[in-house]
This record gives structure tokens, sequence and C-alpha cells, in this order.
């Protein structure tokens, strides 16, 4: 079942909200355009509210009793209105990262098969300036006669900046994933990170990488308190846009989370380099993503954020902020092959040029640490949506650093299509985890190093 979605989340709220109703507080008034993008402070935070009963005091952890999607209970709330999406500072601020806070059971029935208990629960993690915040993650864990002591965090597309489009609320609506069956079925533990976090900052690397990792921590944790035991190995897993976050939690992981030991992750599909994948992108059919991305970093960055209020098109301004107000399946019908570039800004292709623009996409792109764990990276030699000789060159640092990569790009192949080398992703994992990866790099499929 599908479903289009309208945000409904406080960030779009009205078209013009992100760019019109921006009122910097005292703690915000200096002028950091000239800082560099990680000191820079953010813009004002997003919702508000508070789901718990301070008249209760705050427990250390709260077990609902409801339900989500459940046939007693079928109405699925969408997170801009549902206060189990609410940050709770107080909560966050006194909990270590990684922790379940609060959960409640799932029922998916029909969409996935051989499922013990499915969880939806809110974690704590750290937003991009370190701070303390929190997100959502579904936890689905197969039988147990099924288990194989691993748990692998599977990053989805989202591709939004709209906290109803995230992960943990539309595994209610997309057609179950081959990938988290196949998963499922060898008997791993899957777990389905909310990377955005709140904000919604989509393409923004540090978020995703810890929101990732936490996501892991609280998985472990939870499944051994429900009695499963084992030391459970850890991977991480994403295709696309999702390949990038899942790439920041691999960097971020022996340094940010080292207790993790994280064995191995795949990255099929992966945007390297984001200058030039933000150009590629733009006239494609996925033109939206350029609209997206630079919403997403102004969700973050106050110089990304200024920079769209000077120079975005008053003609133009309401169609470009109105992608804050709907999922990808929308998103890409309205901005499809347009020169969202030329046709939005005053400055055309400018806004790329601008330094404080371009010191935040260099920021984030890949290639600031090289992973400790074991690398599956593939790609399709006529995937449009990323940047080849980007990708050959991030793997090249990596392998230089001494990561082992194995790197499959599969001939005559597009995006779609390089969707299905899931089984041999499996493969890889199955490999990485019984310690039977060479430490090497590779390419499958000739020189790794020819251009």
């Amino acid at each position: 079942m599908f479903k289009s979605l309208i945000c409904l989340a406080p960030l779009a709220a009205t078209a013009q909200a992100l760019f019109t109703e921006y009122q910097p507080s005292n703690q915000h008034n200096q002028d950091d355009s000239q800082m560099p993008p990680q000191q820079q402070q953010p813009p004002p935070p997003i919702g508000g509210g508070d789901p718990y009963d301070g008249s209760q005091g705050v427990p250390n952890r709260v077990f609902s009793s409801s339900w989500v999607g459940s046939p007693s209970n079928p109405q699925i709330i969408p997170p801009s209105q549902d206060h189990f999406y609410t940050v709770n500072t107080t909560l966050v601020n006194s909990q270590p990262n990684g922790k379940v806070l609060l959960e409640r059971s799932m029922g998916i029935n029909g969409l996935y098969s051989g499922i013990e208990e499915a969880i939806q629960m809110v974690y704590s993690t750290k937003d991009n300036y370190d701070g303390a915040t929190s997100s959502v993650a579904d936890i689905l864990i197969p039988r147990k006669d099924k288990l194989n002591g691993r748990i692998m965090a599977v990053a989805l597309p989202e591709d939004s900046v709209c906290l109803d489009c995230a992960p943990s609320y539309n595994i209610f609506f997309r057609r179950s994933s081959p990938v988290i069956q196949s998963l499922l079925d060898e008997g791993y533990i899957v777990v389905i990170p909310d990377y955005e976090g709140v904000r919604g900052s989509y393409t923004v690397g540090h978020v995703s990488g810890t929101h990732i990792l936490d996501a892991l921590s609280a998985t472990k944790d939870r499944v051994q308190e429900l009695g499963i035991k084992g030391q459970f190995d850890v991977g991480i897993w994403g295709y696309g846009t999702a390949a990038l976050a899942s790439g920041w939690a691999a960097e971020m992981a022996s340094d940010y989370a080292p207790h993790l030991d994280l064995k191995a992750a795949a990255l099929g599909s992966v945007m390297a380099n984001l200058t030039n994948w933000l150009i590629s992108s733009n006239g494609s059919p996925s033109s939206y993503l350029v609209a997206t991305s630079l919403l997403g970093m102004a969700t973050e960055y106050k110089s990304v954020f200024v920079a769209l209020e000077d120079n975005l098109s008053p003609r133009r301004k309401k169609s470009f902020n109105s992608a804050a107000n709907h999922c990808a399946t929308d998103n890409t019908l309205r901005f499809l092959e347009s020169d969202v570039l030329r046709g939005s800004f005053q400055n055309g292709y400018n806004i790329i040029a601008d330094p404080n623009v371009r010191a935040v996409y260099d920021l984030n792109s890949l290639g600031k640490n090289a992973p400790k764990c074991n690398m599956f990276v593939y790609q399709g030699s006529q995937d449009s949506t990323t940047v080849l000789h980007d990708v050959r060159s991030l793997l090249k640092y990596y392998c230089s650093q001494g990561t082992t990569v194995k790197y499959h790009e599969i001939p005559d192949t597009t995006h779609a299509q390089g969707m299905d080398m899931y089984l041999d992703v499996i493969d890889f994992f199955d490999d990485a985890f019984a310690n039977k990866v060479t430490s090497s790099c590779e390419r499958i499929d000739g020189n790794f190093y020819q251009n």
C-alpha cells in the first residue's frame, strides 16, 4: 500500500515558514556567516512539547501499553501529531547515548513474515552540535529459532525534510523491502532508524552517523533485556541517499561508538562528494533532491539558511519551500527534471559557489575518516544518481588508509537495477561476520584503481 504524504510537521506548517518566520533569539544573534560550519549556530529548534506527565517525575524509561498499527488500534498517527516523537529534553539530558527512553509494540502483520516481536523505540542520541536529543527507530526481531546473533541497521532512503516522511512511520505504507525480509529470513535482528532526526536534517552527515550508531547501541541493549543472549555482531546497510548516512556512521563508528565493534558496512549507489552530486542531480529525474538537500542543510547551518533567504527568487520561493511539505514521491513529480538551481535562485548556480554553502557541503561529504570495518560498496555503471569518479576517489582514499574494501561496479546497470544486489550483500555480511573477508582492496569486476 502506498500513501501520498503531505507533511504536517511544524517545519512545514506553511509553505514559507522556513524562511519567512525565522527570528534569531539572543543566542543566535552572533554573525556566524564566516565561522566554520561545525561552529555555526543552528536555526531554532523545530517542534516542542512534552509527551510525558511531569507530575509523576521523569522515569528512566516509559513502557507504553499502546500498539501502533495493530488490528485493535489500526490508526497510525503521523509523527508530527504523535507525542511519541516529541523530544523530552529533561529525559534525554539525563541519559547517555544509545539508551531506550520509550517504546511501544508495533503491529506489522502482513508486511514481513517470521517476526517474533516488533518494537518502536525512542532512543537517546546526539544532534549536529553534540547536544542531547532523541530519535525513533523500529526493531524487527525474527523468531528465536532463526536468530543468528547479528544486528543490522538498515537505513532506508527518506529523501525529505518532513518529519512525517520518517522511515519508522512510513514502514506501514511502503511495500515490504526484500532486503529487510531476506535479513529476517537469515536470522538478523533489523533496526530501522530515523537517521535524519526530528529536524529532518537531510544530507547532514554527523546527524546521520550519531542516529544510526546510537540506534544500534539501543537495540543491542534492548534485545538483551528481552532475554536474547549473545555478543551480537553489528552491521550497517544503506542504498542511495541512505548510503551517505550509512557511510557517515561507518566513518564515525570507531571514535563515536567503539563499544559496538562495527564489523561491516555496505553502501550502494554512494553520494561521495555532495557538491558534485547536487550539481549532477539538478535537471535530472531526481531534481527534487536539490531543494530537499538545501532545505535539510538549512535546518542545521545558519549560513545555508541565510544564503537561501538572500538568494531565493521571490517568484519561486513558495514553490521551492514547498518541498518541505512533501515526501519523496510527491516531490519527484513536482520537480521532475527541473533546473532547480537556475530556476529558483537569483544568482543561479552561484548559490553552490557561495563559500559558506560550499563549506557546509564539503564538511558533510564522505571521506573525513577511513572506516575501520570491512566495506562492501556497489554501484551500477549506468547509475545517474551518483558521480562514479567521486565514488572511486573515495574508495581509493579508504584503501590508502588501510580499510578493507570490496567494490563491485556493475556493468550496464542503473540505479533501480542496482537494488537487486541485496543477496550478494548478504553474502558479504555473512563472510565478514565469520571473519572470512581477506584484508585487501578488491574491485570485483576489474582493476580497483582504474578510472
